[in-house]
């Protein structure tokens, strides 16, 4: 997960409602722990299938705001997954880790009074072939 400061984000004004079942690939249950992780001193995130026993706990229904990209400090980055992101999709993570964007997410969830969000994009790390050598790509130097 690269995570945005929701500060420094310049969002469009349009964007998708997505359920991130139908996303497949075991998307809720990433974005689920990351969420849980992330808010875990504000309150107690549980999945959507489980009955919240105290008031600390928030269920997380799955639903997000979906990006086809967004302005960061001036830099856009895009999501592959969208016509409109593609040239944007590169970006690298822990300043030298190349890697594809395929989503770019915004959560929000209330709890009492508080809202919280939180702004991030699903990544896929380069991966290099066994058969080419560590040499053919500038990241490998890294």
């Amino acid at each position: 997960m690269l995570n945005f400061n929701v500060d420094h984000v310049d969002f469009l004004c349009f964007h998708q409602l997505v359920q991130l079942w139908t996303l497949g690939h075991g998307s809720y249950h990433l974005v689920f722990d990351y969420l849980r992780q992330a808010w875990s001193e504000y309150f107690e995130l549980i999945s959507d299938v489980a009955l919240a026993t105290t008031h600390s706990q928030v269920s997380f229904l799955g639903a997000v705001k979906s990006f086809t990209h967004v302005w960061v400090s001036k830099r856009r980055y895009g999501a592959g997954e969208y016509t409109c992101g593609i040239s944007a999709r590169y970006a690298y993570i822990d300043t030298r880790v190349p890697v594809l964007v395929d989503y770019i997410f915004q959560v929000s969830m209330t709890h009492g009074s508080n809202e919280h969000t939180l702004a991030f994009a699903v990544v896929c790390k380069f991966r290099t072939d066994a058969s080419m050598s560590r040499m053919d790509f500038p990241w490998s130097l890294w």
